[in-house]
């Protein structure tokens, strides 16, 4: 993995941070509902990150000429 691809997923990673951050804030006493945001936030981060490696998957699947 290249440094601007490492430096990328930093970048979301730090997004959801504050989005999170944003979630507990906003849902002081409703444990349920913060813990239920900040877990959607990082399921969407993963599904981002799975997609980035499919996709590389794929590039490198089409370059292969059979």
């Amino acid at each position: 993995m290249d440094t601007t691809t490492v430096l990328e997923i930093i970048k979301m990673i730090e997004h959801r941070r504050g989005v999170i951050r944003t979630i507990v804030d906003q849902e002081v006493g409703q444990h349920r509902s913060v813990l239920y945001g900040a877990e959607c936030e990082l399921k969407d981060l993963s599904n981002q990150l799975q997609g980035y490696i499919e996709g590389q998957l794929n590039a490198e699947e089409n370059k292969i000429e059979p």
